[in-house]
Parts: structure tokens; C-alpha cells; sequence
């Protein structure tokens, strides 16, 4: 349950930092629709990549590496998955 908790809200996050929307999740505040299609995004990215777009030990590292970061593509995806998860994350 933790576990898919995390996940939910990583991957609300990772949408909302190429939205935009970031500040306004880690702020708590509203936010729109878009921060779905995000989480679509990684969501996919996981079960492609068979890994997290962003890891870290804490919560407050996984946030610094959200917001600052480039998400990495494993070189054996195809240029055709990469360019799905670019265009929905």
C-alpha cells in the first residue's frame, strides 16, 4: 500500500514538473488534469524501463531530483518508446 502511495505521488510529480505544476503539488495547492497524463506517463516509463524516471533515499531527495534533474532513457529503448514516454510525460 506504501508503496503504490509513493508511486502515485512520484509520479503526479514528475508530470507536474513539465507542466509546470510542480510548485503547486509541493505546495499543496490545486493543480489540473494534466498532472494525470504525467502520471500516465511514468507509469509507462516504469513498465518500459522496468525502473523509476527519478530514485533517491528520501522523499526530500526524490523531490530536489525532480525538480532538477533530466529523466535518462535506457539506450536498448526504441526511439519509438522514447519519443511516446517524451510526449506524455
Amino acid at each position: 500500500m506504501m508503496v503504490m502511495m509513493m508511486m502515485m505521488m512520484m509520479m503526479s510529480i514528475i508530470h507536474a514538473v513539465n507542466s509546470g505544476d510542480v510548485f503547486q503539488i509541493l505546495q499543496e495547492m490545486d493543480y489540473d488534469s494534466s498532472v494525470d497524463w504525467w502520471a500516465l506517463g511514468v507509469l509507462m516509463y516504469e513498465m518500459m524501463a522496468g525502473q523509476p524516471p527519478f530514485e533517491a533515499d528520501t522523499e526530500d531527495d526524490l523531490f530536489e531530483s525532480i525538480l532538477n534533474d533530466d529523466v535518462l532513457y535506457p539506450v536498448w529503448l526504441s526511439k519509438e518508446a522514447v519519443s511516446v514516454l517524451k510526449g506524455v510525460c
